[in-house]
């Protein structure tokens, strides 16, 4: 109950407090995937390739759950700021069932589609592997989607701090399990899948502890607080459905710039911007970070309709982390040559990551706004504007590479370019798509303040 009370009362200092428990948990997911992808690749070459390629489809189906659970993270936040605790608890209770019904059919869709996209990506010789490493994941899945779930409501209540504990001591036994199961108890592949599995369960069985022991938590998702409303169910589809498909559409994105770069760079080329990229990800974790800040926020400000206060904080939030950005991308200028080292020795290569550095920072500077504008209108229930925004920004892409590349034979550097171009149009549009969102519901305040 305090959490929420201190969103009330401070809503900028509540941006950054619940997103430095969110950030810890973005770069230590971050950093469990090199681990995880650094211990499968002892296994052998045939291990990670396995891996790889059926991974995007393992992330594609967890986006479903990802967006039901921060569906219902502003629908609760708002509710709350409305001080409507009864309807915030019914739709904790709607959500966990869309969830469970999610947990038998995303292993049912992933072992229906595993098999053609092994055969349309030549990938048969993987199978077995491919089989080894998802099986017992996919089939207790539903650990995965509730334990999301679960740190998803908690934050709902501004409690960031004890959501991310859990999922951080889950992703630390996940690490240290990894090596012991596939080396140790020589399970091989396997035992990498088992590690994500048994870790899940353990935060899942903490979260219940929580919830259902313990019971220190305001959203209680239990039949005594169920009432049955198809509006509500309707609610959280709508919101999470734009969510879910914004999912789908970066990872066709991200494959749509590769295979640009495929096409009409070289392989340094296309080598330098997958090693910036993963250096940009662990970048990215703190603006992702007070973007997840800003949503819960939004939520809770727009439940009680005090549109100038969040207005207020949009902006400080967004000169507050555009100046960290800044600071981040001095160092990340000055210091990538030595962190490049890592990834390869190789001169031509590192030339080749120089040579796009100055694109990589551009995109670094302008995602600030671009993901907090997103993020407020997902805390404003509108999260049909982000699948707008990403529209936007792959058409824009599209266009720009077209003409950079076909008319003026720009190669690479078009493509980049292209990038650059298409994030700034979209980042003016969409900050002016928020101011104008919220300028209306203030003149909507003020015209029943004047009633009242």
């Amino acid at each position: 109950m305090n959490h929420i009370r201190d969103i009330q009362e401070n809503p900028l200092k509540s941006v950054f407090l619940l997103s430095i428990p969110i950030i810890a948990i973005l770069f230590l997911q971050t950093l469990y995937s090199v681990i995880d992808s650094f211990w499968i690749a002892g296994l052998g070459q045939s291990a990670i390739i396995a891996v790889g390629y059926v991974l995007s489809l393992w992330y594609i189906l967890q986006k479903l759950g990802e967006g039901i659970g921060r569906s219902c993270n502003v629908l609760i936040s708002t509710s709350f700021g409305a001080n409507d605790y009864e309807k915030a608890n019914n739709i904790a209770c709607h959500g966990l069932i869309i969830i469970l019904i999610l947990a038998v059919l995303i292993p049912v869709m992933f072992i229906l589609l595993i098999k053609p996209i092994c055969i349309l990506g030549h990938l048969e010789q993987y199978s077995d592997l491919i089989s080894d490493y998802f099986l017992i994941p996919s089939i207790f899945i539903v650990f995965v989607l509730l334990t999301n779930y679960f740190a998803a409501i908690l934050g709902s209540e501004g409690d960031t701090k004890r959501a991310s504990l859990i999922v951080i001591f889950a992703n630390l036994i996940n690490i240290i399990l990894d090596p012991i199961l596939i080396y140790e108890f020589n399970f091989g592949i396997f035992g990498a899948g088992l590690a994500t599995t048994a870790s899940c369960m353990i935060s899942f069985a903490l979260f219940y502890y929580l919830y259902y022991v313990r019971g220190d938590v305001v959203v209680r998702a239990d039949k005594n607080h169920f009432s049955y409303d198809i509006k509500i169910f309707k609610q959280i589809i709508k919101l999470a459905v734009p969510l879910i498909i914004n999912g789908f559409i970066i990872s066709i994105f991200g494959l749509l710039i590769n295979y640009s770069l495929h096409i009409f760079s070289n392989p340094l080329i296309s080598f330098g911007y997958v090693v910036l990229l993963r250096i940009q990800t662990l970048l990215f974790t703190p603006i992702q970070g007070v973007s997840q800040g800003v949503c819960i926020v939004t939520a809770h400000l727009t439940g009680a309709k005090r549109f100038n206060t969040l207005a207020y904080t949009l902006k400080k939030s967004l000169i507050i982390i555009m100046i960290f950005s800044a600071a981040f991308a001095v160092i990340y200028l000055f210091s990538y040559h030595h962190i490049v080292y890592y990834f390869t020795d190789n001169a031509d290569a590192r030339n080749a990551i120089g040579s796009i550095i100055v694109f990589s920072i551009l995109n670094f500077l302008l995602q600030p706004a671009i993901r907090i504008s997103n993020y407020a209108f997902i805390g404003l229930g509108k999260s049909i504007y982000t699948l707008f925004s990403l529209f936007l920004n792959v058409s824009l892409f599209v266009v720009f590479m077209l003409i950079a590349t076909l008319i003026f034979n720009s190669q690479e550097f078009g493509i980049f370019i292209s990038v650059i171009l298409a994030d700034v149009v979209q980042l003016a549009i969409m900050l002016l798509l928020v101011q104008r969102s919220i300028g209306r519901c203030i003149e909507k305040e003020n015209k029943s303040l004047t009633v009242c």
